[in-house]
């Protein structure tokens, strides 16, 4: 009789967040049905399975998904930190290793190229696997190289363990997002990807800010020994709270697909590589042109595998839904305006506006990703309350009007209306990455979110690529620039914010019931 009250009592049960769920009677589910394993082992579940398990318990807690949240942002706050620091101290860092700034700019280049590449294989690797094992896998190199990179007496060497590192994010990232996302039920993931982005975003914003003083004090080694100390914290933190995520099925694929994760770790690596050498030797130049060539040949090729393979990596059918393609196009479109705006504003403050000191500029460009992560849970609110379109829609708009206000800050030379368009831009990312984020999650089975998590990710870093080089190729070389010059770059940002706009009305307005999954 208690048997038969439970299973009709779960019916209506969200097993995603485990709110409402009926303790099941004793004896009357299998330790493997329970456990948040798959598989029910007990190994990746991170101790004993079965409901009398500690893992069973703390994953029936209802306050359990924001201690998978809280343990994931500590390694956040590391990984989303350290490159924009490490830019501010390139100089320092040339002169101490007998390098140039152009060589070490490889380290901070590397790091974009493997999370890249990377990301949607460890994705769907996770997917298959163990996400919580690739997790902690991930977090460990990033702590091992991280802390590494504190040693390194060369540019090969640092440049090495930055590379290292990227990979330790590829690992990490997908499987933490795909862990958190798939603990918070459909209608609270936008809530919970918008503290994920204030924290994400303001890390970086509070090492810009606090990163010269540390490194002025400490050394630019300190830089790796300290994020390294917190990653090794994350992980401590991750091994003692962190079980698999609950799953309703098993994984479609049984396989890693090596074919697809070649061609398509080939065409990312190729369109990268090639978009950052226009800048640094040209887009006449033999390496140049091979490279772009080489990316589209590599797509097509991993499209033609992944319709006929038995397990891909990617199920191209996501793509024809819109929830899963127009976030794509709108968040590559938009870091090519965002990313694009925020290499050249910098030269803008010094060349334009007399501004010679490093302090005075990283204070003004601190607005940006400070309004970013602040609106990061303004935009998850607007999402539930508004609609995903709705939300992505008024982001969008405010990502091209600040492009325009750009636009006039190069013709007025109005250092007010350059601060009102770093904010607006800023605050643009913010109302759009929670909702573009939970539409993509939403749009794929749970099954699938590590792969999701990774495709999305590698689509941010190639705007982001392909922002930062088109904007400095449209700036043009010169000692020192005139306000002319930045009116190309700008409107190319312009044009990327209004494709931005366009693919944001692909997204639905429609809510979920608060049961649904």
């Amino acid at each position: 009789m208690a048997s038969a009250a439970w299973r009709s009592a779960k019916s209506s049960c969200n097993w995603v967040s485990t709110r409402g769920c009926p303790p099941p009677p004793p004896h009357s589910v299998s330790p493997a049905r329970f456990s948040p394993s798959v598989r029910g082992n007990p190994r990746s579940a991170g101790g004993r399975s079965g409901p009398d398990s500690r893992s069973a318990r703390s994953v029936g807690r209802p306050g359990y998904r924001w201690i998978v949240l809280s343990t994931v942002l500590i390694v956040q706050f590391a990984q989303g930190t350290v490159n924009t620091v490490l830019s501010a101290a390139l100089k320092d860092v040339a002169v101490d290793l007998r390098s140039s700034e152009a060589t070490l700019a490889w380290a901070i280049t590397a790091p974009f190229l493997a999370i890249g590449i990377g990301n949607p294989i460890f994705g769907r690797l996770g997917d298959i696997r163990s996400r919580r094992r690739m997790y902690l896998v991930g977090v460990a190199i990033f702590a091992l190289c991280t802390g590494g990179a504190a040693l390194a007496h060369s540019s090969a060497a640092l440049i090495a363990t930055r590379a290292g590192a990227g990979v330790g994010t590829a690992i990490a990232m997908p499987n933490g997002m795909a862990m958190v996302l798939g603990y918070f039920a459909r209608e609270e993931r936008a809530r919970a990807l918008g503290w994920f982005n204030l924290v994400g975003i303001t890390a970086p914003a509070m090492g810009l800010a606090l990163g010269g003083i540390m490194i002025d004090a400490l050394g630019w080694r300190s830089l790796f020994v300290i994020y390294g100390a917190i990653a090794v914290v994350g992980l401590g933190f991750a091994l003692a709270f962190l079980y698999e995520t609950p799953r309703l099925e098993a994984p479609k694929a049984q396989s890693i697909d090596v074919a697809g994760s070649i061609t398509l770790g080939t065409a990312t690596l190729a369109a990268m590589l090639g978009l950052t050498f226009i800048a640094r030797r040209g887009l006449t130049s033999p390496l140049t042109l091979s490279l772009l060539a080489l990316a589209p040949i590599a797509a097509v090729s991993f499209v033609i595998i992944e319709r006929h393979i038995r397990d891909p990596l990617v199920l191209l059918h996501y793509f024809r839904r819109p929830g899963f393609s127009g976030p794509m196009i709108a968040y590559f479109a938009g870091h090519i305006a965002y990313m694009g705006g925020f290499v050249i504003s910098p030269i803008l403050l010094k060349d334009v506006f007399g501004y010679t000191k490093l302090s005075k500029i990283t204070a003004l460009l601190i607005l940006r990703p400070l309004t970013f992560g602040l609106a990061s849970p303004i935009g998850a609110r607007f999402e539930g309350r508004f609609g995903a379109r709705r939300t992505a829609v008024t982001g969008s708009v405010a990502m091209l009007a600040s492009m325009m206000l750009f636009v006039l800050t190069t013709t007025s030379e109005s250092v007010p209306l350059l601060i009102v368009a770093l904010a607006m831009s800023g605050l643009s990312f913010g109302l759009v990455t929670a909702p573009f984020a939970a539409s993509v999650a939403n749009s794929v089975e749970a099954s699938d979110l590590g792969v999701a998590q990774g495709v999305f990710n590698t689509a941010i870093s190639l705007g982001t690529v392909t922002g930062i080089q088109v904007a400095l190729l449209a700036l043009g070389d010169a000692t020192v620039h005139s306000n002319h010059d930045f009116l190309a770059p700008y409107v190319i940002g312009a044009l990327g914010a209004a494709a931005m706009l366009a693919a944001s009305f692909l997204l639905s307005d429609q809510r979920r019931s608060k049961n649904s999954t």
